[in-house]
């Protein structure tokens, strides 16, 4: 392999400009932690929950039970740390695309673009 094509992929790869799954999507992202951002938004299928990244953030998994009223959450630091994040999210009441903690003051709330 010329080493040429080896800098070109070594560069594309620390940009970042790898391919995301088919069922990704740009969104506007927030969480009590870290504020507003841009996102990814993946879907985990048939209604089974959704996975937030973005690079320099934490991902982050809603996992929702089988009747889809709330959800057990988690948090993937991204450099090996992973965490399930305590209680339960459900849907908030007041805000569209907003996912309330049930123990802490936590929110989770994703914006299709």
């Amino acid at each position: 392999m010329p080493y040429a094509l080896i800098a070109l992929l070594i560069a594309t790869v620390s940009a970042g400009f790898v391919s995301t799954p088919a069922n990704a999507a740009s969104a506007k992202c927030y969480t009590t932690t870290r504020g507003a951002y841009s996102c990814t938004y993946q879907s985990l299928g048939n209604g089974r929950g959704f996975r937030i990244s973005a690079r320099r953030y934490p991902t982050i998994t809603l996992e929702m039970d089988e009747r889809g009223k709330s959800a057990k959450g988690s948090i993937d630091f991204n450099d090996g740390r992973y965490r399930v994040l305590p209680g339960r999210y459900v849907r908030s009441k007041y805000k569209i695309g907003c996912w309330a903690n049930s123990v802490a003051i936590a929110e989770v709330c994703v914006q299709l673009r």
